[in-house]
């Protein structure tokens, strides 16, 4: 369903909706807007935190991603407030940070199990409308599945597409028995509903998330977080 987003000229767009022109919304789920990565993207090579993007080569086919602290990217100067309200700002987030790099990894807003409901919907939501949106104007965006207990998955698994490309993160997911116990069997759904074409895959790679994903022939791409590298090359020998 496409929704009619014409305003009168003396209205002022003060929710965004310029972001939605063109976007299909998931009318199942909450009117999420579907995230369409283009089918011929060209996937990334290397990926680095948007507190890092000034480091970027621009000759590398490098994604930003967003798998920090709230506070890094969102917030008065963040990403959702200077497209919110169509500004740049030159200390926080604008589209000259993206000029050399190829796409990037949607923003990777939290949802803890403590949050009120409409709050953890809302940051499902403007993470899909952002890449939605990056999509339609040109810019290549993965969407980020981030989900908490099956009581989560209606939300968010909300504007996926069945047999697309999709960025999963394990950051902060694999500490405890809880936190394992919330996304393992998270991960085996996305396999066998979504069943992506491809599975970006930042964090550490255990032997249990490689054989769900090899036994589902889920091809995928890991990025080792810095920690995970630092972790590697600091004990990397000895566990050989």
């Amino acid at each position: 369903m496409k929704y009619s987003l014409e305003f009168k000229r003396d209205y002022k767009d003060v929710f965004g909706a310029y972001m939605l022109r063109g976007a299909e919304y998931d009318v199942e789920h909450y009117d999420i807007p579907y995230v369409d990565v283009k089918e011929d993207i060209i996937l990334p090579d290397r990926l680095i935190s948007y507190s890092k993007i000034n480091q970027t080569d621009p000759n590398s086919n490098t994604f930003v991603h967003f798998y920090q602290d709230d506070y890094i990217f969102d917030g008065t100067y963040g990403i959702w407030n200077a497209l919110l309200y169509d500004s740049q700002f030159k200390k926080g987030f604008c589209f000259d940070k993206l000029k050399n790099v190829k796409g990037i990894i949607c923003p990777d807003y939290s949802i803890y199990g403590d949050m009120p409901m409409d709050q953890k919907i809302w940051n499902v939501g403007r993470s899909r409308r952002i890449g939605s949106y990056f999509n339609r104007i040109g810019i290549p965006a993965i969407p980020n599945v981030h989900w908490l207990g099956p009581e989560s998955y209606e939300y968010c698994f909300a504007g996926l597409r069945k047999n697309s490309v999709l960025a999963v993160s394990t950051l902060g997911c694999l500490r405890s028995g809880l936190d394992k116990s919330l996304f393992i069997p998270g991960l085996i759904y996305l396999v066998d509903h979504l069943k992506p074409s491809m599975l970006i895959l930042y964090g550490t790679l255990t032997e249990e998330i490689k054989s769900i994903l090899e036994d589902n022939d889920i091809k995928y791409l890991y990025f080792p977080s810095e920690i995970s590298e630092a972790m590697e090359a600091k004990y990397g020998n000895e566990r050989k």
